[in-house]
C-alpha cells in the first residue's frame, strides 16, 4: 500500500512528461505558489473603475442566509462605503455589490461572511486576486440593529477593506505590542486620523464616548511620530502616501490634513448574484492540433470538464482557428441532456487552419456577456497547442476587456512546439485576468489537467496529485487524509489509454465501500463525497488487462476553514529556481 498523502506543489513538477505554471488553491493544506509575471496585474472578479472611483465586487455568504440578514448585511456596506469616502476625500467608495447566498462565489469573492461569532481578517492588498478575500462573522459585525453599534461595524468592514484594496497596515498595534498613531496627548473629539487607529476606543470614543471621529487616513504630517505603528514597520510611511502610490487603484492625497467634512450621501448598487460556475471551453482547433492526439486529448479533457459541472452551473463551448466560432451557447445545466449536447458539440470538432487566438477569446467573452444577469464566477479556459498567427490579437486590449468584465482565464500551452512568446502571451492572458497558466507537455495529461482546472474553478482546492503504475491483475492502494469540517471531496483515477480496463472503488475511514462512480468516461472515474468522514481514505484502483497502466490518483476538498495563499516576490519563477 503506498501512502499518497503529501503536500502537492505542482507548478514546476514534472510528472509523466507533464509540467504546470499554476497558482494552485491551498484548501486542507495543500500549498498554493503563484507563478505571476512582473507586473502583472491581478484582475479577479473584484473590479476598480478608474474613472468613477468605485469599487465593485462579490461578496459570498458562507450560509443561507435570509433576507432579514441579506439586508442587514446591505445596510453595513452602505455605512462603509459612506466611511470610505470619507476617508478617501470623496474619491473612492463602492459601486456595485453583488452578495452571493448560501456559498456562491468562494473563490471569487472578496468577502466572505460567515456565521458565528470571531474576528474579522484581510489580506494585504490583494483585491480582486483570485482565492482572496476578506473573512468576517456575521453574528458579530452585522447582526445588530442597534444604531451606534451598526455604525462601529460598518467600521470594521471599510477598515478591513482597506487593507484589502490597499495594503494598509494598523495603527493601532506593531511589533512591539500595542501603539497609536496620535500620540495619547492629541486625543480628542475632532481628531480627525486614522481610522486604521483603534476607532473604538480612541478620539471620540475615548473614555465612553460616542462619537466616532477617526474618519481619515493618517499623512506624513500627523503618522506615527513614535514609529512603532505596524504600518510603519512595514510601509515607513503614512496610509496616504502608500494609497497615493498605489499601482493600479491611488487617490490623490491632500496637500494638508485631510479634509474634515463628511461627503455627500450616496447610494450603493446592491445585486443578487448567481450561485452557479459559468464557464466557456475555447479550444484550438488550428492544423497542428492533429498532430499527436493532441485535439483527441483535449476534446476528451474538456469532456471530462463538462462531467463534473453540477446542475445550475453553465457551460458553453467556443473553437478558433482561422476564425472562431461558438460551438455550443452558454446554457444552465438542467440535467444530463445539457452537458451531453455539450459533450457531442466538443466530440465534433475537426481540426485544419491558422490560430486566432484573440478572437477566440472575444467570441468566448461574448457567450458571457450575452447573458442578461452575471455570475461572480466566470472563467475561460483556453487550450492552444502554437503560437497566435491570424486575426485579432490578443493584446493587453483584450485582455483588459476580459479583466473589465471580470472574467478569468486559464490557460494551457500545449505540446513541445510551443514558443517563448507563445507561451509569453497565454501567461499574460492568465495573470492579467487573474487565472492560471499551466504548461502541459504531453497531450494525455490534458484529462487529469482538465479535471483540475474544474476543480478550481468550482472552489475545490488540491489535496493529492499522485502519478501512478499498474499491472494487469494488480490492485494499488492510495491513501488520502481528511481532516474535519471538509464540505465536499472529490476522488478519481484519470488514466490516458483508453484500453486500459481499471476499476476504482473507495473505502471510508470506517471500512464502507463506494463502488458507483459519480461520473465516468473512457478516460476516468470520479467520485464525489458531501460531508466525507474525517480519517484516512483509501483510493483503491484494480487493473484487468492493461496496454500501458499509467494513470493518476487526483483528490480534491471543499474547506472553508483552511486556505493558504503565497505570492512569489519578483514575479515569474523558472526551473530549478526554488
Amino acid at each position: 500500500m503506498k501512502n499518497c498523502n503529501r503536500i502537492s506543489t505542482r507548478q514546476h513538477v514534472t510528472n509523466a512528461g507533464r509540467t504546470r505554471f499554476a497558482q494552485l488553491p491551498a484548501v486542507a493544506t495543500a500549498l498554493a505558489l503563484a507563478a505571476l509575471l512582473p507586473g502583472a496585474v491581478h484582475a479577479g472578479n473584484g473590479h476598480f473603475d478608474s474613472t468613477t472611483g468605485q469599487f465593485d465586487f462579490c461578496v459570498s455568504l458562507r450560509f443561507d442566509a435570509t433576507p432579514t440578514q441579506i439586508a442587514m448585511i446591505q445596510g453595513r456596506f452602505q455605512q462603509a462605503s459612506q466611511i470610505l469616502a470619507d476617508a478617501t476625500d470623496n474619491q473612492h467608495r463602492f459601486g456595485k455589490v453583488t452578495i452571493v447566498n448560501n456559498k456562491g462565489a468562494s473563490q471569487t469573492a472578496d468577502y466572505w461572511i460567515k456565521s458565528g461569532d470571531f474576528g474579522a481578517y484581510a489580506t494585504m492588498g490583494k483585491f480582486g486576486v483570485r482565492g482572496q478575500h476578506i473573512t468576517m462573522s456575521f453574528d458579530r459585525y452585522f447582526k445588530s440593529s442597534a444604531s451606534e453599534l451598526s455604525t462601529e461595524n460598518a467600521y470594521t468592514v471599510a477598515h478591513e477593506f482597506a487593507h484589502h484594496a490597499y495594503g494598509v497596515l494598523d495603527e493601532y498595534s506593531g511589533p512591539s505590542g500595542t501603539a497609536e498613531c496620535a500620540p495619547v496627548a492629541e486625543e480628542a473629539v475632532a481628531l480627525s486620523y486614522c481610522f486604521m487607529d483603534n476607532f473604538k476606543s480612541r478620539g471620540g470614543q475615548a473614555g465612553g464616548g460616542t462619537t466616532h471621529t477617526l474618519n481619515e487616513f493618517c499623512v506624513s504630517s500627523n503618522h506615527d511620530p513614535d514609529a512603532d505603528t505596524s504600518q510603519e514597520s512595514k510601509h515607513g510611511k503614512s496610509c496616504w502616501e502608500v494609497i497615493a502610490a498605489h499601482p493600479t487603484r491611488p487617490a490623490t492625497a491632500p496637500t494638508g490634513l485631510p479634509t474634515s467634512a463628511a461627503p455627500t450621501a450616496h447610494t450603493v448598487t446592491f445585486a443578487t448574484g448567481i450561485v452557479g460556475l459559468r464557464a466557456v471551453q475555447l479550444i484550438d482547433r488550428s492544423g497542428s492540433m492533429s498532430a499527436e492526439s493532441k485535439l483527441v486529448f483535449a476534446k476528451l479533457g474538456a469532456q471530462q470538464f463538462v462531467d463534473v459541472m453540477d446542475t445550475g452551473d453553465s457551460i458553453g463551448v467556443s473553437s478558433f482557428a482561422t476564425t472562431p466560432s461558438t460551438e455550443f451557447a452558454l446554457t444552465t445545466i438542467t440535467g444530463a441532456s445539457v452537458k451531453n449536447a455539450a459533450k457531442v458539440a466538443i466530440d465534433n470538432l475537426v481540426a485544419s487552419g491558422s490560430t486566432n487566438i484573440g478572437g477566440g477569446l472575444l467570441t468566448a467573452l461574448s457567450q458571457i456577456t450575452s447573458k442578461a444577469e452575471r455570475s461572480c464566477n466566470e472563467v475561460i479556459v483556453l487550450l492552444s497547442d502554437g503560437d497566435h498567427n491570424t486575426g485579432t490579437e490578443p493584446t493587453a486590449a483584450v485582455i483588459d476587456m476580459l479583466s473589465a468584465q471580470n472574467v478569468t482565464v486559464f490557460t494551457v500551452g500545449l505540446g513541445t512546439g510551443l514558443s517563448t512568446s507563445g507561451e509569453a502571451t497565454l501567461q499574460s492572458i492568465a495573470m492579467g485576468t487573474g487565472g492560471k497558466f499551466y504548461r502541459v507537455i504531453s497531450a494525455a495529461d490534458l484529462v487529469a489537467l482538465q479535471l483540475e482546472v474544474a476543480m478550481e474553478s468550482k472552489g475545490s482546492g488540491l489535496l493529492v496529485a499522485d502519478p501512478e503504475q499498474i499491472a494487469a491483475g494488480a490492485t494499488v492502494e492510495s491513501t488520502v487524509l481528511l481532516e474535519p469540517g471538509i464540505d465536499q471531496s472529490t476522488f478519481a483515477i484519470v488514466f490516458a489509454d483508453a484500453s486500459d480496463e481499471l476499476t476504482m472503488t473507495l473505502r471510508d475511514p470506517g471500512g464502507g465501500i463506494l463502488s458507483i462512480p459519480s461520473s465516468q468516461d473512457s478516460n476516468s472515474q470520479v467520485f464525489v463525497v458531501d460531508n466525507p468522514q474525517p480519517g484516512t481514505w483509501h483510493v483503491v484502483t484494480t487493473a484487468a488487462t492493461v496496454n500501458t497502466g499509467t494513470y493518476e490518483v487526483l483528490a480534491f476538498a471543499v474547506h472553508d476553514g483552511v486556505q493558504l495563499n503565497v505570492d512569489v516576490a519578483g514575479g515569474m519563477l523558472t526551473a530549478p529556481e526554488p
